[in-house]
């Protein structure tokens, strides 16, 4: 048997293919063994060939497109929260459960997802001439509760950033130098309100001062009412028993209604005629 592994292997058997034909048949065989030696080394050496490198460009490719999965990724998630698939479909609780478990993913990560995804669609309804590349550009700006207020800023990266390139860390100067005139908005507000609240204060107490006099002699005008209501209606009493006297004295002792002679002046008639003022007469006494 001939070792293939050894160098000149292949020269010996060529050498000894040129033998007399009485050797063919056996010479032959030698060949066509040889020959399935050799497809079975070129086999063996095409399994370790190294693949051809990946060029930069092919590898950027790759980069560029995984950065960008991320509005794909927050739009499925939004979907799944918003229809609550993860219940109809999976038959988990909630959905911080379902990202916890399906994706082993916060609750807090997957809402950056949906709100970044959130915040292209808004600039792209906008008609924003650049988008953003990827969702570390996106992520200071998310900080920022205001839809209007994200796409502001947004637009004013890309009209100020240096030569045209934005960065995640020029991204967060503009959003902190953001919150700062914010804080500072706020500080002037305050400065200025403050004295309109003095003033306020000021003429408030000068209107107290003004009106509780007002409301005291009001209250002293009420609270005599019942006072003045009770005499009232024991002299409207009193002048109903007078009338009552003067009529019984001209009919003589008689009830002026069935002209029934009364036993006394107050006596009531038994029609009923004085019933009222005898009961309104002992009710002011």
């Amino acid at each position: 048997m001939f070792d293939t592994k050894k160098p000149g292997c292949y020269d010996k058997v060529t050498r000894l293919l040129l033998l007399p034909r009485r050797f063919c048949s056996t010479f032959v065989l030698i060949k066509e063994k040889l020959m399935i030696l050799q497809t079975a080394s070129l086999s063996r050496q095409e399994q370790f060939v190294v693949p051809e490198t990946p060029s930069l460009e092919d590898l950027e490719r790759i980069i560029d497109r995984g950065q960008k999965a991320f509005y794909v990724v927050g739009t499925a998630l939004k979907s799944i929260r918003d229809a609550r698939l993860y219940q109809h479909q999976q038959n988990y609780p909630d959905f911080d459960s379902y990202c916890r478990e399906r994706w082993d993913m916060s609750r807090r990560k997957a809402d950056n997802f949906i709100r970044a995804s959130v915040f292209i669609d808004n600039l792209r309804r906008n008609n924003c001439s650049e988008l953003p590349s990827n969702e570390s550009q996106i992520r200071p700006l998310l900080s920022i509760k205001s839809e209007e207020e994200q796409i502001e800023i947004w637009l004013d990266i890309i009209q100020s950033a240096p030569l045209g390139k934005i960065t995640a860390k020029y991204v967060q100067e503009k959003v902190e130098q953001y919150n700062r005139n914010q804080k500072g908005n706020r500080t002037e507000k305050q400065s200025q309100i403050a004295p309109l609240i003095q003033q306020l204060e000021k003429s408030l107490a000068e209107l107290d001062k003004k009106v509780a006099p007002l409301l005291d002699s009001n209250l002293s005008i009420l609270s005599a009412i019942p006072t003045k209501l009770a005499t009232i209606e024991y002299r409207v009493t009193e002048l109903r028993n007078r009338v009552a006297e003067s009529i019984l004295a001209d009919t003589n002792n008689c009830c002026p209604c069935c002209e029934t002679e009364l036993i006394q002046s107050m006596e009531s008639c038994l029609c009923g005629w004085n019933q009222g003022v005898i009961r309104n007469s002992q009710h002011g006494k």
